[in-house]
């Protein structure tokens, strides 16, 4: 095997580099964006895959979700699923629907949702949220 030279060690990694985007034509892109995703699902019959559409949660709706989550010490997943959970077909997933979903189902959606949207969160922070909203 051929040792490689630097120069073909430098034009190798500068192929390997990702494009660069503008920020601006990607965040008005993002909130019309639709991912598919798959997800397990627990019945009866054992665990089936089902498929639906996610899209990123806009900084504004991430906040307003927070700060409604803190206020009135309501769900936060299920806010955030209410805003950016669709069905396959691309159509408003019913908010009853949600509400009736799984835990796990509804907590892996939302993790998939915080994914996308590039919100990152450790077991330190969940812990810190639940903290307040039990008040200990």
């Amino acid at each position: 095997m051929a040792k490689k030279t630097k120069q073909e060690k430098e034009l190798e990694y500068l192929s390997q580099e990702e494009e660069i985007y503008d920020l601006d034509v990607l965040i008005l892109e993002g909130k019309d964006t639709k991912i598919d995703i798959t997800v397990d699902f627990p019945t009866k019959n054992g665990i089936k895959k089902v498929g639906a559409q996610i899209r990123p949660v806009t900084i504004e709706e991430w906040n307003k979700s927070v700060l409604t989550f803190k206020r009135k010490k309501t769900d936060l997943t299920n806010l955030i699923l209410s805003k950016c959970l669709f069905k396959r077909d691309g159509s408003e997933f019913p908010k009853d629907l949600i509400s009736s979903m799984p835990g796990g189902v509804a907590d892996n959606i939302f993790k998939l949702i915080c994914e996308v949207s590039g919100i990152k969160q450790d077991e330190a922070e969940q812990k810190e949220l639940v903290k307040e909203l039990v008040g200990f």
